[in-house]
Parts: structure tokens; sequence; C-alpha cells
């Protein structure tokens, strides 16, 4: 057993290592639980959390909304704006008709589906930056805020993107999904997909 226990910490500290090489990120999720061994130790890093609950977000992490106007009205666009995310890819979960606003499910994405990565250069390390991430972003998870709004002569759809990748916790040794700013590709991405479903011309 012993023998087993030490295995499994030197597959974590290579873990850690690999992780280690990046720069860390300010803002953890939800750990998941631990791997833990016969005498009730935890050992090594435990599994990612697979939930689509998020913690609440650090200001540094909003990342700005990425914006288009069209020369249709706000209720036009709304019309048909859940069924062409559900066609994007993006099933709506909170949806707002009396403010035009919606928020999708979390779902899983990969950065080579993207133009340019997906993500900002994670945050240096400080007093509150005690989670570590790749500083590339290979893959994690994505939810989209999305409004539409009035202005003169037509409509303005507004998308924010928040984007949680898996992290290393230093302080506990587990794996963790913890945000990272956004760089605005993913919303890009979906305002074209929006435009080519609906007939949509920015202006």
């Amino acid at each position: 057993m012993r023998l087993v226990a030490l295995g499994r910490k030197a597959a974590g500290g290579v873990l850690a290592f690999l992780i280690t090489l990046s720069a860390p990120v300010g803002l953890s999720a939800q750990p998941a639980q631990e791997d833990r061994i016969g005498d009730g130790e935890t050992d090594g890093v435990g599994e990612a959390h697979d939930s689509a609950t998020a913690p609440e977000m650090a200001p540094e992490m909003v990342a700005p909304f990425v914006v288009r106007r069209y020369d249709r009205r706000p209720k036009k666009v709304w019309k048909g704006l859940l069924q062409a995310l559900s066609q994007a890819g993006y099933p709506p979960e909170v949806v707002d008709e009396e403010s035009l606003s919606v928020t999708t499910s979390f779902v899983d994405f990969e950065s080579k589906n993207f133009a340019r990565s997906p993500a900002d250069p994670p945050l240096p390390l400080g007093s509150r930056n005690y989670i570590i991430t790749l500083k590339e972003v290979r893959a994690g998870k994505v939810s989209l805020r999305v409004e539409i709004g009035k202005v003169p002569g037509g409509s303005e759809l507004r998308v924010r993107a928040r984007i949680l990748v898996e992290g290393l916790d230093r302080r506990q040794r587990v794996r963790v999904l913890t945000d990272r700013r956004s760089s605005g590709a993913v919303e890009e991405d979906l305002l074209m997909k929006i435009e080519a479903i609906l007939g949509l011309k920015p202006l």
C-alpha cells in the first residue's frame, strides 16, 4: 500500500510540476473531492469539478462586452436569437424577455476551434492568486451573456463570455475550475454565427 501511495504522489507531483510552468490565475471555483488512500489522508491531485456551478467572479476577470450594431429593431433580433444560440451550440439557460437578455449554459470548448486564443494571459502571482493554470488555454467551459439594446436607427447586440479552465489549487493540492478573462475570440465567433443564421449585417 505504501508503494502505491508513493506512486500516486509521484504522479501528482509530475502534474503539479507541469502546471507550475505557467503563471497563476486569481479566482478558484469549488474544488473537487480529493483522492484518498486507505489511511484517510488526501493524496495527489483531485479530479476537476464538473459542475456548471461557478463561484462569484473577481472584477478583474470580467471581460468587456463585444458589441455589434444592426439596422433591425431589438424585438426582431430577439425573436430569432434564442434559436440562433441553440444552433450555434450555446443553449439558453436564463432568459429575461423583459430586458432582452439571455445567459447560456456552460458548454465545453476547444481553443483550436477559434481564430485566436479564447482567453487572455493569466494574472501574475499575488496574495489572492493561488490557482495555477496553463499559460495557453487549450480547452475549458464557456457560458455567454447576450443582451439586446435599442440604439438610434436599430439595435445593439452585446456579448460577453465567461471562461472556466482547469487549474491547480496550490494550497489544497486539488484540481479546480477557475475563471480566465475572455479575449473576445468566443464572442466574435458567436456574433458571426448569429449574423449568418439571422441574416444580420453589422453597421
